[in-house]
């Protein structure tokens, strides 16, 4: 039995969190930690400890998935990963949220509060929402400047901290430039068709890294001391991209950037908690459109006349 009965059609129940999926991840997993054992039914516990291990999982998971989104939220283990697209990874992460949903679904909803209930939906959303990205979605088959921000981030994100390192910051940075080279050379294998109302963007906004990263080592010289044998690979590799979408964008390109309702949809529901049926909203549109237009050609009416 699904913990959350999900409802199409309308907005979520008044007064739901809409949180940003990370925050929201990270606040459940504080909340498991400091107030352990509370829910519904005085025989709830094992319930209770079952769905906080799954929490703490979802956590491991989310930063293996995005660990650039991670090391920004404070979540330094994340700090040597990088998540490149490659096939494999798809399909593992994949797996891998179709058997914590399968598990947090068989969750009796009856012996949980409202605490774990309210909390259970923003992770069943996210798995769900991280599904709906691998396996339908696919942005990283269209999208060039997602690979343009990952690689500027993955460059420049731990160098950019304002507090002192961290010891084994260091490593950890070497390790993550380490994988630049294979996020970019799967970004060119994966890139199918990109849309040119994107191509344009991504190469100015590579171009820029490239620009940077003499100032970037001159950081890296005055925060660490040396600069880790992985960054002149990874500069290379994002040089490589830059030129590569230089190309791809000089044959032209025919990739279209528009989305269908149904994906508007869902990316709304999963990103933002909110249940929407994007049909009324076409309807009440479409209606607005010809009273609009029937009120202007009434104006229009009454100045030729006057």
């Amino acid at each position: 039995m699904n913990i959350i009965p999900m409802r199409r059609g309308r907005f979520r129940e008044p007064g739901r969190r809409v949180l940003e999926p990370a925050l929201a991840l990270f606040s459940m997993l504080v909340i498991s930690i400091a107030a352990p054992g509370c829910g519904g039914r005085d025989d709830s516990g094992p319930y209770i400890r079952s769905f906080e291990s799954m929490v703490a999982e979802t956590m491991k998971l989310y930063a293996e998935i995005h660990p650039l989104r991670s090391s920004r939220l404070g979540i330094t283990a994340s700090d040597s990963l990088l998540f490149t697209f490659s096939a494999a990874e798809i399909e593992y992460y994949g797996a891998r949220c179709d058997s914590l949903l399968g598990r947090i679904s068989q969750l009796p909803a009856n012996r949980f509060g409202e605490r774990e209930i309210d909390d259970s939906a923003i992770l069943i959303d996210w798995l769900r929402g991280e599904l709906f990205a691998l396996r339908k979605l696919r942005a990283w088959e269209m999208n060039p400047l997602l690979y343009c921000w990952m690689a500027e981030e993955a460059l420049f994100g731990i160098p950019s901290r304002i507090d002192a390192p961290e010891a084994g910051e260091l490593r950890s940075y070497e390790l993550r430039l380490g994988r630049v080279p294979a996020l970019l050379g799967n970004a060119a294998l994966n890139l199918d068709n990109p849309p040119e109302i994107q191509l344009g963007p991504s190469l100015e906004r590579i171009g820029a890294v490239v620009e940077k990263t003499g100032e970037l080592r001159e950081r890296l010289i005055s925060r660490y001391g040396a600069v880790p044998p992985t960054f002149d690979a990874a500069v290379k590799s994002v040089e490589a991209f830059r030129d590569h979408l230089g190309v791809r964008l000089s044959e032209g390109t025919s990739g279209s950037y528009i989305m269908g309702a149904e994906k508007i949809s869902d990316i709304l529901l999963y990103s933002e908690h909110l249940d929407l049926d994007l049909d009324d909203f076409t309807a009440e549109a479409e209606k607005a459109i010809r009273k609009n237009a029937g009120q202007i050609a009434s104006i229009e009416r009454s100045r030729a006349q006057g």
